[in-house]
């Protein structure tokens, strides 16, 4: 038996590759994977950048936003030539220090592990093992705080506070439930 919807889908795709150059066509499959990427570095990235560099402009209010006031280069002049100058001097010297000495000797501290660890003969998985062991322990205590966050009843910190809040409502729709992380 011929299926119909999946012979129209066949055909309609022959036809969209027909009419459309292969160029487009290879964007049109591409794009929705571009797109996911492109939204999360224009908000997560670029947005945060313009905005700051919007308030370097103002004389910023953190509580009520309206009272903000535009001021133009004020704060800059007050950053590399005003009495507070030296706060920024020493904080960019201390970011430039950091970054000159903590990249380059991470890098070759890096480089010097991974090649005498390349470099043994005898116990190599164990010294590989032993070089991972804090990326896996930072997520071991990361999953341990979230299970404490979330155990059920009066211990969990969240689970606490939505049975606060939901004192009416069916327990079994709580947001997380200790049950489901384990």
């Amino acid at each position: 038996m011929i299926n119909t919807s999946e012979l129209t889908q066949t055909i309609s795709q022959t036809a969209v590759k027909k009419k459309l150059p292969k160029g487009v066509r290879q964007w049109i499959e591409v794009a929705p994977f571009i797109l996911v990427g492109l939204i999360l570095v224009c908000v997560f990235i670029i947005y945060p950048e313009i905005k700051s560099i919007w308030m370097s402009f103002l004389d910023y209010n953190v509580m009520d936003e309206s009272k903000s006031v535009f001021i133009g280069f004020k704060n800059y002049l007050r950053a590399f030539v005003g009495n507070d100058s030296q706060y920024f001097y020493l904080a960019f010297r201390n970011v430039l220090l950091y970054a000159l000495v903590t990249i380059p000797v991470g890098m070759l501290l890096g480089l010097i592990m991974a090649v005498l660890t390349n470099g043994v003969k005898h116990g190599q998985l164990f010294f590989r093992s032993m070089l991972y062991l804090p990326v896996l322990i930072d997520w071991i205590i990361v999953g341990t705080i979230f299970l404490y966050l979330f155990q059920d009843g009066q211990s969990g910190l969240i689970n606490y506070y939505m049975d606060m809040h939901m004192k009416n409502q069916d327990t079994r729709y709580r947001l997380f439930c200790y049950d489901v992380l384990i």
